[in-house]
């Protein structure tokens, strides 16, 4: 016998309700307000928009948005609210069957010009336009910024209702979680949208009495399915069909929506009985969806896959299928059924795949095949087009999204401490000045010793937080010592190369050749000085924000061994370069100063007349630059401390030059920013080689 159709291809028998968020407005904006204003509503408006919601769902959106606007013409007394509720339908309307996102997102506008300047009246109305943009996204593929708007209307939902209206967009992030498959996820936001919805005292609201929880039950047994539970798939959807039940007697005005609903619970029973091997069951209920929803205006398309499902069940027990002639249905008649796009993606899967199942039967394995690449092209076609919303991951979104605000408000607390300090300070002042008013009304008059003595308890207390105040001001001007350090440090090589070539060419410009070239020098050095000097001026003296562009390793280490080449001769020193042609994204100017650091450390810390080796080689995804010397070494117990800001670990050069311990901080600071490393190896007496590896 063939195994559940469900089990075989892995996806719903029957689609999930398509009650959306955009249909689950309430009943008001968050408090009663008089006829006309926003919040109110009435009866007009809720039946001309559940006409409409009628017509879009049988297939035939365009004559359901002809006939909302043609309706609210004729009811010009509309209110805000009523307005709204139209706009919030034209919005769903436009993201059915065949998006068209330039439309909803006009209307998205007009539902946020409803509630301009009546937000406190308009909190759910609000709320709910959020996640109505969140969907135009969604349907142009936006997941990010989708997500983003789901984050806040449900922030703010929180914030300003009650957990009633709190329950739709529970329920409507629970099914972002099944659109992804990620079922386990979604399953705790379907309960909690239940537990939300159960708290609910508007129970004579189709939205909160049926409506949602019977999507919220349907859907979350589809995901117990999914995950091979079987038996909780059949707890849940015993009490959507129950709930079916009461809807038919509570509602007698909302037959078609409620008959749909059971339809669909029933043909998802009819499934699980057939996966659990209940066939006699799985008959009944796929038999009493066909009878629910095969009529106009209903759901056509999901009896059409409650027959395919009985074929299924009937090729499984050699049996002649009771429904053949579904077999034989033209597949442009299928396509061109009036119903939603989910359902129409549904029954082509199926059909496709009872076709390939048929012919496999009775050993037409051409055919077979046939509707075998058809069924494997429609569903690759499908799972292509959800890629990336399955790929994008709405928890970590939320969480970021929480972070940044979590951000903001210490960014708001940072302001308010600074103003703080602001006030001791005046405060302060104010207090030296009540000092020497008390001083001189004390040389007034002795009596007012006793009121002297209390202000000058006060005065104390103010004087402490005077003291704070001084301290941080030390301590902020200690810091823009250290940062006058930092620049002094970065400036002293290309201000010393532009010195050291003037002199030269100030010596020799009358027979020197070169002088261009030195000329050259000057002006490559007094532009890096510049722009270290516009790097402190826009706060970023260290590494800053990395402005990336494509940088010739090799020309740019020819460039600083030019550079200091004058340095090195002064002590009879040679600097041998060896590289590759190597380019790779990053900050031409940052890795100048790192480079052009760890030569002239080298220079300073080698004898007369050695040999300063810098290399460039390609290590696949990596490039890496070695500074080789030949000087004194580094003690094994200073290499920790090496690449500390400000270290103590600082030794002389060989002739005596100066160090100021922060030129290898500021170089690791530069290479991790571009994602890569450094380190040393060095023998004391025998020299050191630094090593730069950074990702091509």
């Amino acid at each position: 016998m063939f195994p559940p159709f469900s089990r075989i291809f892995g996806s719903k028998a029957y689609p999930v309700l398509a009650f959306s968020i955009l249909a689950l407005a309430g009943s008001s904006c968050g408090h009663k307000t008089t006829p006309g204003a926003v919040g109110a509503s009435v009866m007009p408006a809720d039946s001309i928009v559940a006409r409409a919601n009628h017509l879009r769902d049988s297939g035939d959106r365009r004559r359901a948005v002809a006939y909302i606007e043609a309706a609210y013409r004729g009811y010009p007394d509309a209110s805000p609210l009523e307005r709204w509720k139209k706009y919030r339908f034209l919005v769903s309307a436009y993201l059915s069957d065949r998006p068209d996102t330039a439309k909803a997102w006009a209307y998205t506008d007009s539902m946020l010009l409803v509630c301009n300047g009546n937000e406190r009246s308009c909190r759910t109305v609000y709320a709910q336009t959020l996640f109505a943009r969140g969907d135009v996204l969604m349907a142009e593929k936006k997941y990010l910024g989708a997500f983003n708007l789901y984050y806040d209307g449900r922030s703010y939902a929180a914030k300003n209702l009650d957990s009633c209206e709190l329950a739709p967009f529970n329920s409507r992030l629970a099914m972002i979680k099944y659109r992804q498959l990620r079922f386990r996820e979604a399953i705790p936001y379907f309960r909690s949208a239940l537990a939300e919805n159960g708290h609910c005292t508007r129970q004579n609201n189709f939205d909160n009495a049926f409506s949602l929880p019977q999507n919220c039950l349907n859907t979350l047994a589809l995901c117990y399915e999914e995950l091979g539970k079987d038996d909780s798939a059949l707890f849940y959807l015993k009490k959507a069909y129950a709930l079916t039940e009461k809807g038919k007697r509570r509602f007698p005005g909302k037959a078609v929506e409620v008959e749909t609903a059971r339809g669909i619970v029933a043909g998802n029973l009819g499934d699980v009985y057939q996966l659990t091997g209940h066939l006699d069951s799985a008959r009944y209920y796929l038999e009493e969806c066909i009878r629910t929803v095969d009529r106009p205006g209903y759901a056509i398309a999901i009896a059409d896959i409650a027959r395919i499902n009985l074929v299924f069940m009937a090729l499984g027990l050699h049996q002649t299928p009771a429904f053949s002639g579904i077999l034989s249905q033209d597949e442009n008649r299928l396509k061109a059924i009036k119903s939603s796009e989910t359902d129409k993606i549904l029954l082509m899967e199926y059909w496709y795949a009872l076709k390939r199942n048929y012919h496999r039967s009775i050993h037409q394995m051409d055919s077979a095949f046939f509707y075998q690449k058809k069924y494997d092209d429609y569903c690759d076609s499908l799972r292509n087009a959800e890629r990336n919303l399955r790929q994008m991951d709405m928890n970590n979104v939320f969480a970021a999204r929480a972070q940044e605000y979590r951000l903001s408000l210490l960014a708001k607390d940072d302001e308010i401490k600074r103003r703080s300090l602001l006030l001791t300070i005046l405060t302060g002042l104010t207090a030296l000045a009540g000092l020497l008013v008390v001083w001189n009304s004390l040389k007034r008059s002795r009596k007012n010793v006793a009121e002297l003595t209390r202000l000058n308890t006060k005065i104390s207390e103010q004087n402490k937080q005077m003291e704070q105040a001084l301290s941080a001001l030390e301590q902020s001007q200690a810091d823009n010592s250290r940062m006058m350090k930092i620049v002094a440090h970065d400036l002293r090589n290309p201000i010393g190369a532009i010195k050291m070539a003037a002199s030269l060419i100030n010596r020799k410009a009358a027979d020197w050749p070169e002088t261009s070239q030195v000329l050259d020098i000057i002006t490559r050095s007094a532009d890096s000085s510049l722009q270290l000097v516009s790097e402190i001026l826009q706060g970023s003296a260290i590494v800053g924000e990395l402005k990336k562009d494509t940088v010739d390793l090799s020309a740019m280490l020819q460039y600083c061994a030019d550079l200091l080449a004058h340095k090195a001769v002064d002590k009879g020193q040679q600097i041998k370069l060896t590289t590759e042609p190597l380019m790779l994204a990053g900050s031409r100017e940052k890795l100048w100063r790192v480079v052009s650091n760890l030569m002239a450390n080298a220079i300073k810390f080698s004898p007369e007349g050695a040999v300063i080796e810098v290399s460039l080689e390609n290590r696949g995804q990596y490039a890496r630059i070695a500074v080789r010397d030949h000087g004194i070494g580094i003690p094994e117990g200073m290499k920790d401390k090496l690449f500390d800001l400000f270290t103590e670990a600082k030794r002389p050069g060989t002739a005596g030059e100066q160090s100021f311990g922060m030129g290898l901080a500021i170089s690791r600071q530069i290479v991790e920013a571009h994602d890569g490393r450094i380190w040393l190896e060095s023998q004391p007496g025998q020299g050191t080689t630094f090593f730069v590896e950074l990702p091509l």
